[in-house]
């Protein structure tokens, strides 16, 4: 008699594994090859066998694809923010120490990603994002957004849009790496700093291309080459950067 219920799950697994309409929708593209694999926005994944699954866990996964209902009830606390304000209410000691680590971390990292501030602080992503988003509805950071990146920073009058957008840049170690190169040698082509740094031709194209877009730096075209260089006032940023 004890072994029913396992068998009853595994029957089930089964049917949903070969009849489930919705897993046969499922489709794999691959990744294109021009795309680098260092941005900072881009969350560290770890990819799990089906089997190292829990067959209960499992069973959820796939009644909840044929059935999204029934995770509606779970969707509305999240995303009503029921959870964030239960969590506040059972340990409010807490708070004021993980606003002020979260400061601190934004205060000595500019333009830091939200996913950062949590792994540097060992605050969890949700706690992270609530006590951010609380910090940011108060006046104390703002959130600033230049092409794919997104960084917080303290609410400074004095700080220009130039200045944030470069410091947003830095924060992917990659631009990081080409602003300050450009930096020791201004009028680079793009061959020239893909071996440098040691990065493909098509990757340096697609940083340039979002540094340009920010108006962080400038190019010129000659015969078949580009070549480039800081924006007039960017040197002053990265200079003070590496000062402090």
């Amino acid at each position: 008699m004890q072994k029913t219920p396992t068998i009853f799950f595994t029957v089930i697994l089964v049917l949903l594994l070969f009849l489930s309409p919705a897993t046969a929708r499922i489709t794999v593209e691959p990744e294109s090859a021009e795309l680098p694999g260092d941005m900072i926005n881009v969350d560290d994944e770890y990819i799990m066998s089906i089997w190292e699954i829990p067959p209960a866990r499992l069973v959820a996964y796939f009644i909840l694809i044929n059935c999204p209902l029934l995770a509606f009830p779970a969707d509305l606390i999240y995303s009503s923010g029921l959870r964030a304000y239960l969590g506040y209410r059972i340990a409010p000691r807490t708070v004021p120490e993980n606003r002020k680590k979260i400061h601190a971390c934004i205060r000595d990292q500019p333009g830091i990603s939200a996913s950062r501030i949590a792994g540097i602080t060992g605050i969890s992503r949700g706690t992270a994002a609530y006590h951010i988003s609380r910090l940011q509805s108060g006046g104390k950071i703002k959130k600033v957004q230049a092409g794919g990146n997104v960084g917080y920073f303290i609410q400074v009058e004095d700080d220009t849009e130039d200045k944030e957008y470069t410091l947003l840049h830095t924060q992917n170690s990659t631009e990081k790496e080409i602003l300050f190169l450009l930096l020791d040698t201004p009028g680079l082509s793009q061959s020239e700093i893909a071996d440098a740094i040691g990065i493909s031709r098509p990757a340096v194209f697609w940083h340039m291309k979002r540094l340009d877009f920010d108006g962080v730096i400038e190019s010129a075209r000659s015969g078949r080459s580009t070549y480039y260089r800081l924006m007039p006032g960017i040197p002053d940023i990265l200079t003070e950067e590496i000062k402090d």
